[in-house]
């Protein structure tokens, strides 16, 4: 599942989307009367019926709302697809790195022992 933002500047209001993926359709979880509703959406064949947004508020009240989320989602070791790629490539680079350590250091024992 993704979770999507949306601001319109015009109206300072900011709407949620949560997104499933199902094969070709995308599936959109709203709410409509109070009630938690799908609403299949086709690429292929674009309707023009209205999106419900799981959540719409206005756009500072958004911003603190998306800050306590990451806010919290860091103090309990949640971490984005991002900071998960970037502390994998660090990993990466270390290893990188001792391993050119190891072979400089190989290199130069044969060079200085000859």
């Amino acid at each position: 599942m993704k979770l999507f933002v949306e601001t319109n500047w015009e109206t300072r209001a900011t709407r949620f989307y949560l997104q499933d993926d199902e094969g070709r359709l995308k599936t959109l979880i709203g709410i409509k009367d109070g009630l938690l509703i799908k609403q299949e959406l086709s690429p292929l064949n674009p309707t023009n019926v209205p999106i419900y947004p799981l959540l719409e508020m206005g756009d500072y009240m958004a911003k603190e709302f998306i800050k306590a989320i990451v806010d919290y989602a860091s103090g309990e070791g949640i971490k984005t697809e991002n900071e998960n790629l970037l502390k994998g490539k660090l990993e990466a680079t270390e290893k990188h790195l001792e391993d050119l350590r190891r072979q400089f250091d190989l290199l130069l024992n044969k060079i200085v022992n000859q």
